[in-house]
């Protein structure tokens, strides 16, 4: 009887320690998927944080742009109006650094939609297609990416954003005595450049350049 007894104590000792061993290894498993699944979270799922780029913050685009246009460096303050008087007012604490070199084009991007300072990943010449786009710029912009690689956030609507940059700009210019008439009431003279944002065909913010 004692044997049998012995016997049985151990048997169900080893059942009970197979038990706790599996059940500890069930809840690790749990937990383990638990912080995967959180890896999903943020807003880095729905394309809202930029990806980091590599290198130099140049944007040559698929085609270095026509050595031919104007080179130089500009300051580009944004334009805004006001919502009581429609006075206009050149925002200096909002701004595009822009400058053309060797056909390549250098842009800063500071906005306070985004956390951080942007430049553009690609930059194209226009084709002169008879579109108004066209007729208004020269160069297109397009997708945004934190300069120096830098994440970023930036408001939802602005996440499709593409730019269009003017040539230098004089009497032919299709905007040019509405720029002429915004220097005069800003006190800053008529623009030699504008960089104007669109979404969806629809202007969102316009910066006006200045040497």
């Amino acid at each position: 009887m004692n044997r049998h007894r012995l016997n049985s104590l151990f048997l169900w000792s080893l059942v009970a320690g197979l038990l706790l061993f599996s059940c500890g290894k069930s809840r690790s498993d749990t937990v383990k998927k638990s912080n995967d699944s959180r890896k999903d979270d943020g807003m880095e799922k729905h394309g809202l944080k930029g990806t980091p780029a590599a290198g130099d913050p140049v944007t040559p685009g698929a085609e270095p742009v026509t050595k031919t246009l104007v080179e130089g460096s500009f300051q580009c303050p944004r334009l805004v109006f006001d919502r009581a008087t429609g006075q206009p007012i050149v925002k200096m604490d909002q701004y595009v650094d822009f400058r053309l070199e060797k056909g390549q084009i250098f842009t800063r991007i500071h906005i306070r939609e985004a956390t951080t300072d942007l430049t553009f990943e690609q930059c194209r010449n226009l084709k002169k297609d008879g579109s108004d786009f066209a007729r208004r710029f020269d160069i297109e912009c397009k997708t945004f990416q934190g300069l120096a690689g830098a994440q970023f956030s930036i408001d939802a609507f602005l996440v499709n954003t593409y730019a269009g940059i003017s040539p230098i700009i004089d009497s032919s210019y299709p905007k040019y005595r509405s720029l002429v008439e915004i220097g005069k009431r800003t006190g800053r003279g008529t623009p030699r450049r504008t960089i104007v944002f669109y979404v969806d065909q629809k202007q969102m913010m316009e910066f006006l350049c200045y040497p």
